[in-house]
């Protein structure tokens, strides 16, 4: 089973923070701002991201 994390924002940024040492399956996107992934990204991974923004931008880190 896929676990999912999601975080969305009409006005604003998202900055989700996940655990080390995982790899995500990441879908980032901010319609106005930048996006930022620092995690391990992998097709089919275990465990999936989806961050979206549409004013602000989207930073996806591990803590």
């Amino acid at each position: 089973m896929k676990r999912l994390v999601g975080a969305a924002a009409v006005t604003g940024g998202v900055e989700p923070t996940v655990p080390a040492g995982e790899a995500y399956e990441v879908d980032a996107h901010a319609s106005a701002g930048g996006t930022e992934v620092s995690v391990p990204s992998q097709a089919g991974a275990a465990h999936a991201l989806v961050a979206r923004a549409d004013t602000g931008g989207v930073r996806v880190r591990t803590g």
